[in-house]
């Protein structure tokens, strides 16, 4: 992959930051459910077209994507109080640095806010990585 950008994400791209999300989660993360169809359905509940759009035009959050050749790599977002509310990469881009790129990113942002300390919950799959 060549040096893929990072910028906020837009609301024609809603559905498509959804399918990757709802992807990481359900093929990234199965320390966190087991493979469990109900503990993966409870995860994904809110991982909808119509919650992301409104993640994207919420004041108070900043939504970012890392785009490639072949779409959206990686999806990240912040509360502007400093709260990390996700740092998810499809699964065919998953070990490339682009989690820790969009990390360094929504820091870097929270930074221009005047955060120092940003705060989020980190899945047990995603435990080394933090």
């Amino acid at each position: 992959m060549h040096d893929p950008t990072i910028r906020l994400a837009r609301l024609d791209e809603a559905q498509t930051i959804a399918n990757l999300v709802r992807g990481s989660i359900s093929e990234l993360c199965f320390d966190d459910h087991d493979g469990n169809d109900a503990k993966i359905d409870q995860w994904l509940a809110n991982k909808t077209e119509e919650t992301i759009a409104a993640w994207i035009s919420a004041p108070d959050l900043s939504l970012f994507v890392i785009g490639c050749s072949t779409g959206l790599a990686a999806a990240g977002c912040h509360r502007d109080d400093g709260v990390i509310l996700m740092n998810y990469v499809s699964p065919f881009y998953r070990f490339q640095g682009l989690s820790d790129r969009m990390l360094a990113h929504l820091e870097s942002s929270l930074s221009a806010l005047g955060i120092s300390t940003a705060r989020f919950v980190s899945t047990r799959t995603a435990n080394s990585f933090y």
